[in-house]
């Protein structure tokens, strides 16, 4: 995408993206900017070399590729904000697809990001017509459109990657929580663990052979790994997106925001470079 060339709305996209990333450079710490640029816009490009290595050993680098995890953020996040500012059922559920049609461009259209919107899309207006919501049916409908643009992405790590992460979180996670079903854990902490622990596992089991083809490396604390990180990528993504928009406008109140925001970063970081750590945490193949 050139700003220079193009039609308007190309330019009023790649115009959204820089200043979005100038407003979180602006406030943040490098390695704290880079993170949250990957997190929120799918920018990686100022992320240190050590830090994505950490996150690559950990199996934790899928957090900054804008996937069905930020837009699921993305699109909760705006349906609560709409929802307090009393907009309409209707009303708040047709916003909250036209942002998430906008973030996708904005954070470059990646197959991962596609996929997510095309999905979250079609949920949202189920919703509208009142029928209950297949995943299943959103994600075949998701390869559909991306295969019918563009038939060789079949071919590639991004989409074999999304897919199948998502296919195995979709028809895998049920199995295992109905296989774990029997210890009944009702706790408030130790449920919503075993919960995460199912849906790393399914993403994990759909995916390690497919990172271990592309990239020669296997992961297996990734299973632990994710139940804490994720958690806390979804809080920092959220605050790198209302720093990015409040900044220019009160950035006085944006600094306590910018205190927790980095405060998030730092402890991603520790908490990751300590699963790394654990023995047989990850290994090249």
């Amino acid at each position: 995408l050139n700003r220079e060339r193009g039609f308007s709305l190309r330019r009023l996209i790649v115009n959204s993206r820089q200043k979005l990333g100038q407003a979180i450079c602006s406030c943040l710490s490098p390695v704290a900017s880079g993170i949250n640029k990957a997190m929120f816009l799918g920018d990686k490009r100022d992320i240190p070399p050590n830090v994505f290595l950490a996150m690559s050993q950990s199996g934790t680098a899928h957090l900054l590729v804008i996937s069905g995890f930020h837009v699921g953020v993305i699109a909760f996040f705006c349906m609560l904000i709409f929802k307090i500012a009393r907009l309409p059922f209707l009303a708040r559920t047709i916003a909250v697809i036209l942002v998430l049609i906008g973030y996708c461009f904005i954070t470059g259209a990646a197959i991962p990001a596609i996929r997510a919107t095309i999905m979250a899309i079609f949920i949202l207006i189920g919703l509208i017509v009142k029928r209950s919501p297949q995943q299943g049916r959103a994600l075949l409908l998701a390869a559909f459109f991306i295969l019918l643009m563009d038939p060789q992405a079949v071919f590639s790590a991004s989409f074999q990657l999304s897919f199948f992460s998502a296919a195995s979180i979709i028809w895998l996670c049920p199995l295992l929580k109905l296989f774990f079903s029997p210890l009944r854990i009702r706790s408030q902490i130790f449920k919503p663990m075993l919960d995460g622990f199912c849906v790393s596992l399914s993403a994990w089991v759909g995916t390690f052979w497919i990172i271990a083809y592309y990239f020669r490396i296997i992961s297996p604390v990734a299973l632990v790994a994710n139940i804490f990180l994720v958690p806390l990528a979804g809080i920092i993504t959220i605050l790198g997106l209302l720093v990015a928009l409040l900044n220019p406008l009160v950035p006085g109140f944006t600094a306590y925001l910018v205190s927790a925001n980095e405060f998030l970063v730092f402890s991603f970081l520790k908490l990751n470079n300590i699963f790394i750590k654990i023995p047989l945490a990850y290994f090249y193949l």
